[in-house]
């Protein structure tokens, strides 16, 4: 609808190029013409880029190559595009400012954008090649205000709070290449961990109040009826605090999922493993009571994400680390 709206050819054949892939690909063929139809497609998106004469049907139209070879797990020919992609959002930007025109994008180029950033959050770091654009959550650069124009209102809590979440992974990311540039400089001095270290605390902070609305969400109103948990469960056997039923589980991995962004901090901050800092063995130990009040039976799902951020836990509390048992209160 949007590509026939605007009359943009190339948009029309990037959207037909990725519809007919996966309705080929659903019809149970093994095999698609979907290179000779890049072939095509992708020098006049090439030479938009090049030349600077692109629009928003463009840069969805990259979104869409992008997103092709991501789910068909070319990864590499993601990372590049996911770059392309990043350049030509930026240069949009720096061009409307230029001429003094609103920097604001549209809502269907600024889920682009959100979107970017998911896959490239998906990608492995020896894949990922840095992203044009820095992570604006907690700045004044932040805006989902788009978000009740394309999903209903009652999904706009969950979709902004997904959305920051997937920036915060982003920023630990963008903290990590660019604490592997220094490390890895000819120039570097020890000093230099300073820099990293005032970063890695002031997002580390970001996180924290972050994690406080999402603690308050997954206590609040459900999206539909829940079955109660007992009352024996609401407690988690150890000396910290009580961990109250989580109510509502959407917020609730976020939230055991944001844990793990802090120990990833941590890891980069320090990369040995075991209870290096009081801030990896809080972050584990509340992974870990919030992990077992939200496996409560049945649970609610169990991804990938969740075993990464299970996975740092046993980096902080591995028999390795504490080959003479417990090295602190917070194990208990």
């Amino acid at each position: 609808m949007y590509s026939n709206g605007t009359q943009h050819p190339t948009l029309y054949q990037a959207i037909l190029l990725f519809s007919a892939h996966f309705s080929g690909m659903t019809a149970g063929k093994t095999r698609s013409d979907v290179n000779r139809r890049l072939s095509d497609l992708r020098p006049k998106l090439q030479h938009a880029l090049m030349s600077g004469k692109f629009n928003d049907g463009h840069i969805i139209a990259v979104f869409l190559v992008a997103a092709l070879y991501h789910y068909g797990g070319n990864l590499n020919a993601t990372a590049t595009h996911l770059h392309g992609l990043s350049l030509m959002l930026d240069y949009d930007r720096q061009r409307k400012i230029k001429h003094k025109h609103a920097p604001e994008r549209s809502p269907v180029v600024s889920f682009v954008h959100r979107q970017c950033i998911r896959f490239f959050n998906q990608l492995s770091t020896v894949r990922q090649k840095l992203l044009q654009f820095q992570p604006t959550v907690c700045t004044k650069s932040w805006d989902v205000g788009w978000v009740p124009l394309v999903t209903e209102k009652v999904f706009v809590p969950t979709i902004e709070a997904t959305y920051t979440f997937q920036d915060f992974q982003f920023a630990v990311l963008h903290i990590y290449h660019r604490a592997v540039s220094i490390r890895q400089s000819p120039s570097y001095v020890y000093t230099d961990e300073s820099l990293i270290s005032e970063q890695i605390a002031r997002l580390t902070d970001q996180i924290k109040n972050f994690q406080a609305q999402l603690d308050f969400l997954a206590r609040g109103p459900t999206f539909w009826q829940r079955t109660p948990l007992a009352n024996d469960l609401d407690f988690f056997p150890g000396k910290d605090p009580p961990i109250v039923g989580l109510t509502e589980p959407f917020y609730g991995y976020l939230l055991l999922a944001s844990y793990h962004l802090i120990i990833s901090l941590t890891i980069i901050l320090d990369l040995s493993i075991g209870p290096s800092s009081t801030e990896r063995l809080e972050a584990a130990s509340a992974l870990c009571r919030h992990y077992a009040v939200l496996q409560v039976a049945p649970p609610e799902c169990f991804d990938l994400p969740i075993l990464t951020a299970l996975f740092s836990a046993g980096i902080t509390f591995s028999p390795l680390s504490h080959p003479y048992g417990s090295a602190s209160n917070f194990q208990s």
